[in-house]
């Protein structure tokens, strides 16, 4: 029986003196690694470790990280990674939520009463493999949960192996290769990396933090890495062409044509998808660099359908949400049954299995696979139409001077939506609205579009969205700014409907109402009834759209009675025509 032992102890058999884990300037052979992972599973196992006896692991990034993961497998039982980066609390809480009643750290943390805590470097006497069975658990990982609550992903030994088989299939790792080590502990790739390289004689390549955070290129060449696995947001201000990769896996993230572009002809680039309840991966596409990369299409031993809310398949080309099933399908939430139920179905199209659903929405396309079409619960209602800010964002990563694009829904202070989108480029607002214009509707595109020079990353290598910088209207309790001050009954006046209307703390006097401050057409309407109303004006909308900021405004407002509209009001009278015939 092929199991995740037997594919590591047939490493060792070949060549036990090949380097399989390489950190900070000190290797360890396939022979070493063996060795110390079977004394410490055999401590493990005088413990009372064995099958379905969850082992938290709580250790940095390290050789030591390594021989815990194999002795924990080698004593039959479920390795939980915890990151050692993570808040004690955050760690603590897992502990606590996994019931795990033994723990392997080098940390000082709180631990319930009963749990075991085991040194990294403990020993026991050398013992046979416990020969745990295919459906027996290999790994839980927790991943974030929607109510704040992290999710505890049970992933059985026959997903990992199955994994394994289309890591083979895919990327074709083996000796000579070394295999980047990027992943967080935490983070289900920490799966992917380790099993691409020891269960296929690679070496694991481990950086430092250092390495890892601000000297990655450098040490991708230095230690002449042939495969790496990275989410777009860590790649796209990184100039990885000329370093000598083997293979680029982007994961995690949506790979727009960008990195298509950069990279498809300098190296083999895969674009993979799945979420950890289905073992990591579920799919990968060969990316080219003429078109917008697919997800591509199902990795051995998994089946993907693009299902609508009856679980029929939809048409070709046409979208639904993604639903996964086969081998790689993980057991189940640890301790939340109702959510397990809710989100594993069974499989109408195979009796006594199952089915993932995911969330994501997607669409076959004529070539057979499958194109990623955003979140099914990321849509929200903008002017009564339904919108996935995913739209806009691949078409703002599109444009040809863009290297990295976001667009998220955030909440007003009407309670509604609007659209914020964040651009890594060199680019300037007006030319990406412009772009846009050309494309959506009107409520397609961003109220504010903010150019960055650098993204963001969560410890995972992911865009942090939270860490995003936001426009003020987006901030409602943010303190006045006290340089602005007020002078004047009708400026007084236009910042308290200005404030309503838009909700935000406060108006400068030079603020755009468009650009500065997420005003819209419907807005404006809104501002031209409350100056009727409170300044007994009736303005046309071309003045409006003419005098944008509060001191033009006040200007045109308090300028004699019949003074001809400025050539700024003329233009904008031909900027709202536009706008009215979109």
């Amino acid at each position: 029986m092929t199991t995740l032992v037997t594919e590591f102890a047939a490493q060792v058999e070949r060549d036990p003196d090949a380097p399989a884990v390489r950190h900070d300037g000190v290797d360890l052979s396939y022979r070493e690694l063996d060795e110390r992972a079977d004394r410490l599973a055999g401590h493990l196992a005088a413990l009372g470790v064995g099958p379905e006896r969850v082992v938290a692991v709580c250790l940095p990034r390290s050789p030591a990280l390594l021989v815990a993961w194999l002795g924990v497998l080698k004593a039959g039982g479920v390795f939980l990674p915890l990151d050692p980066d993570y808040p004690p609390a955050r760690i603590e809480f897992m502990l606590s939520f996994a019931r795990a009643p033994f723990l392997i750290t080098d940390q000082a943390l709180v631990v319930a009463e009963g749990t075991v805590v085991v040194a990294p470097d403990a020993r026991g006497a050398t013992r046979t493999p416990v020969a745990a069975l295919p459906e027996n658990l290999a790994y839980c990982v927790f991943t974030s949960g929607s109510t704040g609550v992290p999710k505890g992903v049970q992933l059985t030994r026959a997903g990992a192996v199955n994994l394994l088989a289309g890591q083979r299939e895919v990327v074709r790792s083996g000796p000579g290769d070394r295999i980047l080590q990027f992943s967080p502990l935490s983070f289900d790739a920490f799966v992917w990396e380790v099993s691409m390289a020891l269960l296929t004689g690679a070496c694991l390549v481990l950086p430092t933090a250092e390495q890892r955070h601000g000297e990655l290129v450098e040490f991708v060449v230095a230690a002449g890495i042939t495969v790496a696995t990275l989410s777009p947001s860590t790649v796209v201000g990184i100039p990885l062409e000329d370093t000598g990769l083997r293979t680029l896996v982007s994961a995690g993230e949506p790979c727009g044509i960008d990195l298509a572009e950069r990279f498809a002809d300098r190296f083999e680039f895969l674009n993979a998808y799945g979420p950890a309840e289905a073992t990591v991966c579920a799919t990968v596409a060969r990316v080219r660099g003429d078109q917008v990369p697919t997800i591509g299409t199902a990795v051995h031993g998994v089946t993907i359908h693009v299902l609508d809310a009856g679980l029929n398949l939809v048409p070709q080309g046409t979208a639904g949400e993604i639903y996964l099933g086969g081998a790689g399908l993980a057991r189940g939430y640890l301790h939340r049954p109702a959510l397990t139920a809710e989100r594993f179905l069974p499989n109408p199209f195979a009796d006594g299995q199952r089915l993932y659903r995911t969330g994501d929405r997607g669409r076959v396309t004529d070539t057979g696979e499958v194109a990623f079409l955003g979140r099914v619960d990321h849509q929200v209602k903008i002017r009564g139409q339904q919108v996935d800010p995913l739209e806009p964002e691949n078409a703002l990563r599109e444009h040809p001077l863009v290297r990295a694009a976001s667009v998220s829904a955030v909440r007003d202070a009407d309670g509604g939506h609007r659209l914020v989108g964040h651009v890594v480029g060199d680019v300037d607002e007006a030319g990406l609205r412009a772009h846009l214009r050309t494309r959506f509707p009107e409520y397609l595109v961003p109220t504010a579009i903010l150019v960055l020079d650098t993204f963001p990353l969560t410890p995972n290598g992911k865009l942090d969205r939270a860490a995003l910088p936001m426009p003020r209207w987006a901030n409602p309790t943010a303190a006045p700014d006290a340089e602005h001050g007020t002078t004047g009954e009708v400026r007084r006046t236009l910042i308290e409907i200005l404030v309503d209307v838009l909700g935000v703390p406060d108006i400068g006097p030079h603020d755009h109402f468009f650009d500065d401050l997420g005003g819209d057409s419907l807005r404006l309407v809104r501002v031209r009834q409350q100056i009727s109303r409170r300044l007994g004006r009736k303005l046309d909308m071309a003045a409006l759209f003419g005098n944008p900021t509060l001191a033009t405004l006040t200007a045109h407002l308090t300028a004699d009675a019949g003074q001809a509209p400025s050539g700024g009001a003329e233009r904008a009278g031909k900027r709202l025509a536009r706008r009215r015939n979109r």
